[in-house]
């Protein structure tokens, strides 16, 4: 089986994904200011929901820099980490994390 070829380096997700973050940020505050300050009007439902999925994405960025510290977003390092050269308790955090639980 060939094997893939070598994925970005660990800068080349984390910039780009931290300064979607960052402008969603911005983009959050200015329509809450919208709606409180301009339009003096209350949240809605969908300015919560705005604000939870932000906090999500923050979540999942913080665990693309705990993997880019363990050496697991190296280039050439695949999916199924079969050249990872971590410890049995790392590569069992990393798959805790990654796959779902039933």
């Amino acid at each position: 089986m060939a094997q893939p070829p070598p994925g970005p380096h660990p800068a080349g997700l984390l910039v780009p994904q931290w300064g979607l973050i960052i402008a969603s940020f911005i983009v959050i505050l200015l329509r809450l200011n919208l709606r409180l300050r301009i339009q003096r009007i209350s949240l809605m439902a969908s300015d919560y929901l705005m604000c939870c999925a932000w906090l999500c994405a923050v979540a999942t960025a913080s665990f693309d820099v705990v993997f880019a510290r363990m050496g697991v977003l190296d280039p050439n390092i695949d999916y199924f980490l079969t050249q990872y050269q971590g410890s049995p308790e790392d590569i069992e955090y990393i798959l805790k994390v990654f796959l779902p639980q039933p």
